[in-house]
């Protein structure tokens, strides 16, 4: 990354949008982070919880299968090539931490398993084993596809240096079969995994499937232990423990906080997750996992989870792990996953383990200079801490910084500048902690989503619970009605939308409302319409809930049809039925795009910036030969500002003042570069830039703004 030139990252990147002003003055940036709205006066505290009860030590039987035995079937794959020595490096400082890749199966290798193993008699049934090994890796998972019989198991076990094997997992159909698409068995130490497959009768060989799909080659140990695995880039990390020492931080609140392991694309990744208290009945807790939906948002990588708990340092500046370490396999379901938010709602398919920490949490809003604190995995290593003060509310556009095009945009977010700590790779999803003003205790209020990637007192973000709890009230309120509407009856309880996309709806009765939401990324033509025999009306709302159009009866037959001019934004569709007609409809979405920028300076975009850097950079399209761009910039105090652009595009840059008069044009940087750049020493004010192209198609550029104080 250049000196000169700084992005906002998933904690992941920061872009500029319509939706703020750029302030380019360092010192009043706590000024303009963004409003302090959203106070809430209905809002649910609820108390922390520790398990005393459950036990996760599992009666493993005996590894059958020995070294002086040949008769289990082989498989070992290559050693890695360049192309997947490239894979596995973990290039990343931000988002989740990559910790491994996915190698391929060979053909010789695919295809049903259990016709290549050798079965053997075992007390009333038939036993066999397989091995399956990627040299080099400090620990390996298989993806299989299961069909096996009711009382059939599976015992994964590990081999060591000295050939010997142990059992440290395994699952049991019991009465029912095991059918499973898509399984990812649990890791194991080293570069060897073994499975051994008990059957209660050899006819049941005849109805039985393993099939291996991928293997995980991972970087990391399946098991930590006190080795560390990565070097961190910040070094103004505090142990956790250091922290509960010195009482600034609770240690049954930090238990909340685990590291979870998972597989997404090709890669294993790694992020922070907390455990929330939700009872169901008095002592008996749901394993619910709070983390960053940029982690884990499809039912794939919940299904592959892995979670460490309390991976923390024994003792404040030692080196050993924290005795109770443990790891739980299985997996998890997703309930709820919001990008707005940035939050994604698992339940683990097995229990926590004894002394785990279920957060009590708390859906009031965070007000502006509010002390907060929490606890992370950087790099997936020990538990970390951080505490800092909240800088009020934000929206922002967060991007990977490895792909830029790869964007979302997080809503109403709490910006929180760090005074003690730094976010990376690993830390995404960690919990941050408010103390309540009147008990004095600590609860969660917010999950951690992005950064400035900054190691000293860096801007960071999270999602705030407050707005991701209407979507999730149905699992954390155990009193909740259980009837479900097939789409949400408010702004914040709307559908999803994605533009071009057919949805189904149905009003029930008369006083039944569907609402949708639509996220638009610039400005363009929108159009909604329904189709069906329902006399449907519908309304397009704006992100606050005002009304923007309506309409009855525009469409075919008795629908409605709409198509209205809109700003890259949020936007609602609300939908009822004329009188008290109830049936189904079909809702129809289209959005067709206008221009990126404004062409004057009543419709100039506010190139806007959320963190300590006054360096940033923002796309745009050249439509058409005639299409300008333009840009505002405020200042409040004298600065030396350096704008240029980047890409293929021959741009012409122009800076005027809030007179309209020209102070400097641009057209190439060099005889080699068609892009322009100014530099200019200017006072307090408002300025506009304006940039044109010579491009007979739409092309892109980047635009760079650099401050200096003067």
């Amino acid at each position: 990354m250049k000196q000169t030139k700084r992005q906002f990252h998933l904690a992941l990147g920061l872009t500029g949008h319509k939706s703020q002003t750029l302030i380019l003055a360092p010192a009043l940036f706590a000024l303009y982070v963004g409003s302090n709205v959203h106070a809430s006066e209905d809002y649910l505290i609820v108390d922390g919880a520790t398990s005393t009860t459950t036990s996760l030590h599992q009666q493993l039987p005996d590894v059958l299968f020995q070294p002086d035995q040949a008769s289990a079937y082989k498989l070992e794959l290559p050693d890695l090539a360049p192309s997947e020595e490239l894979k596995m490096r973990p290039e990343r400082r931000s988002g989740p931490q990559k910790i491994g890749a996915h190698r391929e199966i060979p053909l010789n290798a695919q295809g049903d398993l259990i016709e290549e193993m050798r079965w053997t008699s075992f007390e009333s049934g038939v036993v066999a084993y397989a091995t399956i090994r990627s040299p080099g890796a400090k620990s390996i998972r298989v993806e299989m596809e299961l069909n096996l019989p009711p009382n059939a198991m599976i015992l994964f076990f590990e081999i060591d240096e000295d050939g010997d094997r142990t059992g440290f997992d395994a699952i049991k159909s019991k009465r029912t079969e095991i059918s499973e698409k898509y399984f990812w068995s649990p890791p194991a130490r080293g570069e060897v995994i073994g499975i051994e497959v008990r059957l209660d009768s050899r006819k049941d060989v005849r109805s039985s499937k393993i099939s291996l799909l991928r293997l995980a080659h991972r970087t990391r140990a399946a098991v930590e232990g006190d080795i560390p695995a990565y070097e961190l880039e910040c070094t103004n990390h505090t142990d956790s423990q250091c922290a509960v020492d010195d009482g600034d931080l609770d240690e049954s609140s930090a238990k909340s906080t685990v590291k979870l392991e998972f597989e997404d694309g090709e890669y294993t990744y790694v992020c922070s997750g907390m455990l929330m208290n939700v009872e169901d009945g008095e002592g008996i807790f749901k394993p619910y996992i709070l983390t960053a939906a940029h982690c884990i948002a499809d039912d794939a990588a919940a299904s592959s989870v892995v979670v460490h708990w309390f991976y923390r340092k024994g003792l404040c500046g030692g080196n050993s792990t924290d005795v109770d370490y443990t790891v739980t396999y299985g997996g998890a379901d997703l309930l709820q996953t919001r990008s707005r938010e940035d939050m994604t709602l698992l339940e683990l398919n097995r229990s926590a383990p004894d002394g785990a920490r279920y957060a009590g949490w708390w859906t009031s809003n965070v007000s502006y200079g509010v002390h907060v604190h929490g606890a992370h995995h950087p790099g997936g290593e020990h538990k970390k801490y951080f505490q800092g003060s909240s800088l009020g509310s934000d929206t922002i556009e967060v991007c990977d910084s490895e792909d830029e095009t790869d964007c979302f945009t997080l809503t109403d977010g709490i910006a929180v500048r760090f005074a003690a700590g730094a976010p990376e790779g690993g830390s995404s999803g960690a919990g941050m902690w408010q103390v309540h003003p009147e008990d004095g205790e600590a609860r969660l209020v917010g999950i951690l989503s992005a950064s400035d990637q900054e190691c000293n007192r860096p801007y960071v973000w999270f999602g705030r619970l407050q707005n991701f709890y209407p979507f999730i009230e149905e699992w954390f309120d155990p009193e909740i009605d259980d009837t479900q509407d097939d789409h949400g009856n408010t702004t914040a309880t709307a559908t999803l939308v994605t533009i071009g996309s057919v949805i189904e709806g149905e009003i029930d009765d008369s006083d039944d409302i569907d609402m949708f939401e639509i996220s638009i990324s610039q400005s363009g033509e929108l159009k909604v319409h329904t189709q069906g025999s329902l006399d449907t009306v519908g309304w397009i709302l704006g992100e606050d809930g005002n009304e923007i159009a309506t309409d009855d009866d525009s469409g075919i037959g008795l629908n409605f049809s709409m198509s209205v001019e809109v700003d890259a934004g949020t936007y609602f569709v609300k939908i009822e039925s004329y009188g008290s007609n109830t049936g189904e409809y079909e809702l129809h979405t289209e959005f067709v795009a206008g221009d990126d920028h404004g062409n004057d300076a009543a419709t100039a975009t506010t190139i806007s910036c959320s963190a300590n850097s006054w360096n940033l950079d923002t796309p745009g399209v050249i439509d058409v030969e005639s299409d300008v761009d333009v840009f505002e910039l405020e200042l409040l105090r004298s600065s030396v500002v350096t704008m240029y652009t980047e890409g293929e595009t021959d741009t012409i840059g122009e800076l005027k003042n809030d007179q309209d008069s020209s102070l400097e044009r641009n057209d190439d940087r060099s005889e080699t570069d068609a892009n322009f750049r100014i530099t200019r020493e200017l006072s307090k004010g408002t300025y506009y830039l304006y940039i044109e192209g010579r491009a007979t198609d739409p092309s892109k550029y980047r635009l760079n703004v650099e401050v200096a104080v003067d």
